[in-house]
């Protein structure tokens, strides 16, 4: 199987996570892309984040209705730390003939030299490198990737976390469970 692996804090998932995933599945014919909400994202633990808890709920309602996505609470039940090296380890174990892809924002990519053992994860998986945020197609970098020419997608978390906290409408940004949830559950308040 050609598998997609789609990592992050999802602090809120959103439509552009998804327009991103499915360009990326539709593009290079995944079979699968497995979602997997970080515990604690190495680069993020000094900012506020939603319980993981949370998050994980809120990947599993955005991926439900689409059979080529799977949501994996792996990192969230392993706890700690998430770093995306342990993670391609123990998929490789409990998925060893699968061809595995990590899709990452060129912002992401910009910065894979620092990420924990980034040699070993380019041997784990095939890197996919999409347009996100101000950081536009790198060109050259130590690690081989593939760039992908998807549409840029102006949606972020922080984003949709602000508008909420403003009181602006976060319909159309993310799908209707995740908003149901996050005013349910009176996210992104604080």
């Amino acid at each position: 199987m050609r598998t997609g692996i789609f990592g992050g804090s999802f602090d809120p998932p959103h439509l552009g996570h998804l327009v991103v995933a499915e360009g990326i599945r539709d593009l290079l014919d995944l079979d699968r892309v497995i979602w997997i909400p970080a515990a604690t994202a190495p680069h993020k633990r000094e900012e506020k984040q939603s319980s993981a808890k949370h998050r994980s709920e809120m990947v599993q309602m955005t991926v439900s209705d689409n059979e080529s996505f799977q949501h994996s609470d792996l990192e969230v039940s392993r706890g700690g730390v998430s770093y995306t090296v342990d993670t391609l380890e123990h998929l490789k174990r409990r998925y060893p003939a699968d061809e595995m892809f990590l899709l990452l924002g060129m912002d992401s990519y910009a910065g894979f030299g620092t990420w924990r053992e980034p040699k070993k994860i380019t041997e784990l998986a095939s890197l996919l490198v999409y347009p996100r945020g101000d950081v536009d197609l790198v060109e050259s970098s130590a690690f081989e990737a593939m760039k992908l020419a998807l549409p840029r997608v102006e949606i972020s978390s922080s984003m949709i976390r602000k508008r909420v906290r403003a009181g602006e409408s976060i319909r159309y940004l993310v799908t209707d469970a995740v908003l149901g949830y996050i005013a349910k559950h009176k996210l992104y308040l604080d």
